[in-house]
Protein backbone atom coordinates (compact mmCIF):
# COMPACT_ATOMS: atom_id res chain seq x y z
CA UNK A 1 0.00 0.00 0.00
CA UNK A 2 3.08 2.40 0.84
CA UNK A 3 4.67 1.60 -2.31
CA UNK A 4 0.68 2.28 -4.44
CA UNK A 5 0.85 5.79 -2.52
CA UNK A 6 4.61 6.50 -3.70
CA UNK A 7 3.99 5.70 -7.46
CA UNK A 8 0.59 8.17 -7.31
CA UNK A 9 2.81 10.98 -5.57
CA UNK A 10 5.54 10.68 -8.22
CA UNK A 11 2.57 10.41 -11.18
CA UNK A 12 1.49 13.56 -9.66
CA UNK A 13 4.07 15.47 -9.79
CA UNK A 14 5.66 14.07 -13.71
CA UNK A 15 1.76 15.21 -14.67
CA UNK A 16 2.50 18.30 -12.78
CA UNK A 17 6.15 18.81 -14.66
CA UNK A 18 4.64 18.34 -17.87
CA UNK A 19 2.42 21.74 -17.55
CA UNK A 20 4.78 23.77 -15.89
CA UNK A 21 6.54 24.70 -18.96
CA UNK A 22 3.30 26.22 -20.76
CA UNK A 23 2.67 29.50 -18.10
CA UNK A 24 -0.92 29.80 -19.77
CA UNK A 25 -4.45 29.91 -18.58
CA UNK A 26 -5.97 27.25 -20.77
CA UNK A 27 -5.75 25.46 -24.17
CA UNK A 28 -8.88 26.30 -27.17
CA UNK A 29 -9.25 24.46 -30.61
CA UNK A 30 -9.59 26.57 -33.61
CA UNK A 31 -10.21 24.66 -36.93
CA UNK A 32 -9.43 21.44 -35.41
CA UNK A 33 -6.30 22.81 -34.32
CA UNK A 34 -5.23 23.34 -30.19
CA UNK A 35 -3.52 26.03 -29.09
CA UNK A 36 -1.82 27.26 -25.72
CA UNK A 37 -3.78 30.37 -24.74
CA UNK A 38 -0.93 32.94 -23.34
CA UNK A 39 -1.23 36.23 -20.95
CA UNK A 40 1.59 38.47 -21.70
CA UNK A 41 3.37 39.47 -18.82
CA UNK A 42 5.51 42.58 -18.16
CA UNK A 43 8.06 43.32 -21.02
CA UNK A 44 7.25 40.06 -22.90
CA UNK A 45 7.89 39.72 -26.11
CA UNK A 46 6.68 37.33 -29.30
CA UNK A 47 10.82 35.86 -29.11
CA UNK A 48 10.28 35.50 -25.20
CA UNK A 49 7.15 33.41 -26.25
CA UNK A 50 9.08 31.73 -28.74
CA UNK A 51 12.02 30.34 -26.77
CA UNK A 52 9.49 29.39 -23.77
CA UNK A 53 7.10 27.29 -25.84
CA UNK A 54 9.63 26.45 -28.34
CA UNK A 55 7.45 27.86 -31.36
CA UNK A 56 8.93 29.70 -33.73
CA UNK A 57 7.87 33.22 -33.72
CA UNK A 58 6.45 33.32 -37.37
CA UNK A 59 4.12 30.19 -35.96
CA UNK A 60 3.19 32.51 -32.98
CA UNK A 61 2.36 35.64 -35.54
CA UNK A 62 0.81 33.40 -37.81
CA UNK A 63 -1.89 31.88 -35.12
CA UNK A 64 -3.08 35.52 -34.37
CA UNK A 65 -3.01 37.65 -37.62
CA UNK A 66 0.32 38.87 -38.04
CA UNK A 67 0.81 40.44 -34.95
CA UNK A 68 3.80 42.08 -34.47
CA UNK A 69 4.00 43.77 -30.61
CA UNK A 70 2.68 42.76 -27.64
CA UNK A 71 0.53 44.45 -24.84
CA UNK A 72 0.74 43.35 -20.99
CA UNK A 73 -2.55 40.86 -20.43
CA UNK A 74 -2.92 40.57 -24.15
CA UNK A 75 -4.51 36.56 -24.63
CA UNK A 76 -2.00 35.14 -27.03
CA UNK A 77 -2.67 31.84 -29.11
CA UNK A 78 0.10 29.66 -29.16
CA UNK A 79 0.27 26.51 -31.36
CA UNK A 80 0.78 23.49 -29.69
CA UNK A 81 4.08 22.11 -30.28
CA UNK A 82 4.14 18.14 -31.05
CA UNK A 83 7.58 16.35 -30.72
CA UNK A 84 8.26 14.52 -33.61
CA UNK A 85 10.81 11.49 -33.65
CA UNK A 86 12.38 9.85 -37.02
CA UNK A 87 15.50 7.58 -37.72
CA UNK A 88 18.32 9.20 -39.57
CA UNK A 89 20.81 6.36 -41.27
CA UNK A 90 23.81 7.23 -42.97
CA UNK A 91 27.25 6.01 -43.42
CA UNK A 92 31.06 6.93 -41.72
CA UNK A 93 34.02 6.23 -43.77
CA UNK A 94 36.95 4.68 -41.12
CA UNK A 95 40.00 6.79 -41.31
CA UNK A 96 43.25 5.85 -40.19
CA UNK A 97 43.77 5.18 -36.32
CA UNK A 98 40.17 5.23 -36.03
CA UNK A 99 38.80 2.59 -33.37
CA UNK A 100 34.98 1.35 -33.31
CA UNK A 101 34.93 3.40 -29.62
CA UNK A 102 36.10 6.51 -30.95
CA UNK A 103 33.60 6.63 -33.60
CA UNK A 104 30.85 5.77 -30.69
CA UNK A 105 32.17 8.84 -28.95
CA UNK A 106 31.43 10.71 -32.21
CA UNK A 107 28.23 10.05 -32.80
CA UNK A 108 27.23 9.82 -29.26
CA UNK A 109 26.32 5.81 -29.66
CA UNK A 110 27.43 3.20 -28.11
CA UNK A 111 29.80 0.67 -29.31
CA UNK A 112 27.59 -2.40 -29.28
CA UNK A 113 24.95 -0.75 -31.15
CA UNK A 114 27.61 0.24 -33.67
CA UNK A 115 28.33 -3.58 -33.84
CA UNK A 116 24.40 -4.96 -33.89
CA UNK A 117 24.24 -2.54 -37.30
CA UNK A 118 26.90 -3.40 -39.24
CA UNK A 119 27.05 -7.57 -38.17
CA UNK A 120 30.64 -7.13 -36.59
CA UNK A 121 31.61 -10.12 -34.35
CA UNK A 122 34.63 -7.87 -32.77
CA UNK A 123 35.54 -4.29 -32.46
CA UNK A 124 38.35 -4.70 -35.26
CA UNK A 125 37.63 -2.12 -38.35
CA UNK A 126 39.79 -1.73 -41.53
CA UNK A 127 40.64 2.02 -42.90
CA UNK A 128 38.40 3.23 -45.61
CA UNK A 129 35.53 1.02 -44.98
CA UNK A 130 32.44 2.21 -43.91
CA UNK A 131 30.20 1.98 -40.54
CA UNK A 132 26.37 2.62 -40.84
CA UNK A 133 25.74 4.87 -37.94
CA UNK A 134 21.55 5.28 -36.97
CA UNK A 135 20.74 8.12 -34.69
CA UNK A 136 16.69 9.14 -33.17
CA UNK A 137 16.12 12.55 -33.88
CA UNK A 138 13.70 14.66 -32.19
CA UNK A 139 12.13 18.00 -33.41
CA UNK A 140 9.42 19.51 -32.41
CA UNK A 141 6.34 20.09 -35.05
CA UNK A 142 3.84 22.42 -34.60
CA UNK A 143 0.21 21.92 -35.93
CA UNK A 144 -1.38 23.24 -39.15
CA UNK A 145 -4.42 25.09 -39.33
CA UNK A 146 -7.33 24.54 -42.18
CA UNK A 147 -7.23 27.51 -44.54
CA UNK A 148 -9.16 29.53 -42.10
CA UNK A 149 -6.32 29.31 -40.23
CA UNK A 150 -3.06 32.87 -41.53
CA UNK A 151 -1.30 31.46 -43.69
CA UNK A 152 2.20 30.64 -42.29
CA UNK A 153 5.15 32.65 -43.04
CA UNK A 154 8.56 30.84 -42.80
CA UNK A 155 12.00 31.02 -44.75
CA UNK A 156 11.68 29.40 -47.41
CA UNK A 157 13.59 25.05 -47.23
CA UNK A 158 14.97 23.68 -50.38
CA UNK A 159 13.39 19.71 -49.91
CA UNK A 160 15.64 17.00 -51.19
CA UNK A 161 19.29 16.25 -51.91
CA UNK A 162 21.20 19.47 -50.96
CA UNK A 163 24.75 20.44 -51.49
CA UNK A 164 25.94 23.89 -50.60
CA UNK A 165 29.31 25.89 -50.24
CA UNK A 166 29.94 28.76 -47.87
CA UNK A 167 32.16 30.09 -45.01
CA UNK A 168 31.94 27.80 -41.59
CA UNK A 169 33.11 29.44 -38.37
CA UNK A 170 33.37 28.08 -34.82
CA UNK A 171 30.41 28.14 -32.25
CA UNK A 172 31.48 30.19 -29.58
CA UNK A 173 28.27 29.04 -27.11
CA UNK A 174 29.06 27.51 -23.86
CA UNK A 175 25.93 25.90 -23.60
CA UNK A 176 26.54 23.86 -26.85
CA UNK A 177 28.55 20.69 -25.88
CA UNK A 178 32.05 21.31 -27.59
CA UNK A 179 32.85 17.50 -27.27
CA UNK A 180 30.13 15.91 -29.95
CA UNK A 181 29.96 16.62 -34.00
CA UNK A 182 27.02 19.33 -33.57
CA UNK A 183 26.00 22.93 -35.88
CA UNK A 184 24.14 25.65 -36.41
CA UNK A 185 22.63 25.95 -39.83
CA UNK A 186 20.87 29.19 -41.84
CA UNK A 187 17.99 26.90 -42.99
CA UNK A 188 18.02 23.36 -42.10
CA UNK A 189 15.77 22.34 -39.80
CA UNK A 190 16.82 21.24 -36.52
CA UNK A 191 18.14 17.36 -36.27
CA UNK A 192 19.07 17.39 -39.42
CA UNK A 193 22.94 15.45 -40.66
CA UNK A 194 25.21 17.00 -42.98
CA UNK A 195 28.16 15.73 -44.24
CA UNK A 196 30.83 18.89 -44.05
CA UNK A 197 33.60 19.02 -46.77
CA UNK A 198 36.56 20.95 -45.68
CA UNK A 199 37.46 22.43 -49.22
CA UNK A 200 41.30 23.15 -48.33
CA UNK A 201 42.00 19.23 -47.23
CA UNK A 202 38.86 17.01 -48.07
CA UNK A 203 38.32 15.70 -44.66
CA UNK A 204 35.07 15.45 -43.56
CA UNK A 205 33.12 14.67 -40.42
CA UNK A 206 29.17 14.33 -40.18
CA UNK A 207 27.59 16.89 -38.14
CA UNK A 208 23.67 17.32 -36.04
CA UNK A 209 21.80 20.45 -36.63
CA UNK A 210 20.72 21.82 -33.09
CA UNK A 211 19.80 25.42 -33.70
CA UNK A 212 19.88 28.04 -36.57
CA UNK A 213 21.80 30.86 -37.27
CA UNK A 214 20.18 34.19 -36.76
CA UNK A 215 19.57 35.89 -39.90
CA UNK A 216 21.14 39.12 -39.38
CA UNK A 217 24.77 36.67 -39.33
CA UNK A 218 27.40 37.51 -42.11
CA UNK A 219 25.96 36.47 -45.36
CA UNK A 220 28.71 34.11 -46.81
CA UNK A 221 28.61 32.25 -43.06
CA UNK A 222 26.09 29.08 -43.83
CA UNK A 223 27.12 27.24 -40.28
CA UNK A 224 28.88 27.24 -37.15
CA UNK A 225 30.17 24.01 -35.94
CA UNK A 226 31.45 22.49 -32.85
CA UNK A 227 34.86 23.02 -31.65
CA UNK A 228 34.88 18.95 -31.94
CA UNK A 229 33.63 18.94 -35.33
CA UNK A 230 36.18 22.07 -36.50
CA UNK A 231 38.91 19.73 -35.11
CA UNK A 232 37.91 16.69 -37.09
CA UNK A 233 38.14 18.43 -40.63
CA UNK A 234 41.41 20.11 -38.97
CA UNK A 235 40.64 24.06 -39.18
CA UNK A 236 42.71 26.23 -38.00
CA UNK A 237 41.33 29.31 -39.28
CA UNK A 238 38.34 30.87 -37.95
CA UNK A 239 36.72 31.49 -41.05
CA UNK A 240 37.33 28.39 -43.43
CA UNK A 241 35.26 27.32 -46.78
CA UNK A 242 33.46 24.30 -46.64
CA UNK A 243 30.96 22.00 -48.50
CA UNK A 244 27.43 21.00 -47.39
CA UNK A 245 25.88 17.66 -47.99
CA UNK A 246 22.24 16.58 -46.68
CA UNK A 247 19.13 15.60 -47.45
CA UNK A 248 15.81 17.61 -46.33
CA UNK A 249 12.54 15.18 -46.43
Amino acid sequence: MRNLFLLMAISFCLVQNAFARYDSIGVKEINGVKYIMHKVEKSQGLFALSKRYGVPVEDIKAANNGIETLALDQIVLIPMPKVVVEEKKFYHKVEKGETLYKISKLYNVSVDNLKKWNNLQDEAIKEGSEILIIQTVKYVEVEKGSDKTPPKVTQDVSKGDISEEGIATWIEDPTIDSRKALALHKKAPVGTIILVTNLLNDKQVYVKVVGNLPANEHSNEIIKLSKFAAKQLKIRDQFTRVRLSYHIE
